[in-house]
């Protein structure tokens, strides 16, 4: 099975380290478990005109 986690902030560092933290807690528990960290910083993410949480 694998574990994806997503680090969503665009800016800082606090979410991407408490993604990293807890699939490497996964892994401790269970070294069977494939992970894997999807960082958005790495991609080129536009926000809409009323920003990310806008449904129109």
């Amino acid at each position: 099975m694998k574990i994806l986690g997503v680090a969503g902030s665009l800016a800082g560092w606090k979410t991407n380290m408490a993604v990293y933290h807890f699939l490497t807690a996964v892994k401790e528990i269970n070294a069977t478990l494939e992970t894997e960290l999807l960082d958005l910083r790495d991609y080129d993410v536009e926000m809409g005109p009323r920003g990310a949480n806008s449904l129109l």
